[in-house]
């Protein structure tokens, strides 16, 4: 009996220690892979701050170089980057004072079909926007920002978008040496009513030649006929419309251009 009992013992006693080494070895094993996420945390953690630290060199020297400055790619100095910085208030104190224009088209009210393009509108939506440009007057009126500087002007009947802002406000210059800021400017091919630039005589001598009628799209009526002449005589009738974009770098210069018109840009701008 007491060698049964011995036998026994050691059996359990190999029982625990085999589990103890199966524990161990799955404990060891946990450990390993812990520390192997944690090592692969690590690297991807650090290419991380690399790919936005070259981001940052990048979108700096873009900044920079369309504020003026050319870093070469690299991130600015302390003396550049506080210059910019000085700018950039500056721009912003002057676009604060700047008049905000504000404009409300006339509209009629009917009972019947609406057509929200023609200046037709239900009863329903005419309240509304009656709400809303009283909310805008009372802004206004209170004079905090950003409506401060801002004027409502409210149209006694229906113009559309086109004859919404007839006079154009133009800052005049006598001249600007783009080249000496470090810009460039690439052609706008597709009229567009987002920001570009124009010479002034260019942009007068555009809205004489096209003679938009109420409701019309300035974008739609303009950017097709610009690009109808494109098509017709190439590049040189980029010269009747004058209107260009600020190039901010981006080798993908206007992808939804359709017509070889991605093809045509990239040339010009390698001109």
């Amino acid at each position: 009996m007491v060698r049964g009992v011995d036998a026994t013992n050691k059996t359990q006693s190999g029982g625990r220690i085999s589990r103890l080494n199966k524990f161990q070895t799955r404990a060891q094993a946990i450990s390993n892979a812990t520390r192997a996420i944690h090592e692969r945390d690590k690297r991807v953690a650090a290419a991380q701050r690399e790919l936005r630290s070259r981001e940052d060199a990048q979108a700096a020297a873009r900044l920079a170089r369309h504020s003026g400055y050319d870093p070469k790619g690299s991130l600015l100095s302390d003396g550049e980057a506080a210059a910019l910085a000085d700018r950039r208030r500056r721009e912003a104190k002057a676009a604060k004072a700047a008049r905000l224009l504000l404009v409300a088209d006339g509209y009629v009210e009917v009972r019947g079909e609406s057509a929200y393009k023609r200046g037709r509108v239900p009863s329903d939506v005419a309240a509304a926007y009656e709400s809303h440009k009283q909310a805008l007057r009372a802004v206004i009126s209170a004079g905090a920002a950003p409506y401060r500087t801002a004027e409502l002007l409210e149209q006694p009947r229906h113009q559309g978008f086109s004859w919404q802002t007839y006079a154009k406000y133009a800052i005049p210059l006598d001249g600007s040496d783009v080249a000496a800021h470090g810009l460039r400017f690439l052609p706008l091919l597709a009229f567009l009513d987002s920001t570009h630039f124009a010479a002034t005589h260019a942009y007068l001598a555009l809205m004489r030649r096209h003679r938009l009628r109420r409701g019309d799209f300035t974008e739609d009526s303009l950017g097709q006929a610009q690009l109808a002449e494109i098509r017709t005589r190439g590049l040189s009738a980029h010269g009747r419309y004058g209107t260009w974009v600020l190039d901010d770098g981006d080798e993908r210069v206007m992808d939804p251009l359709r017509s070889g018109a991605r093809a045509v840009l990239r040339l010009w701008a390698a001109v």
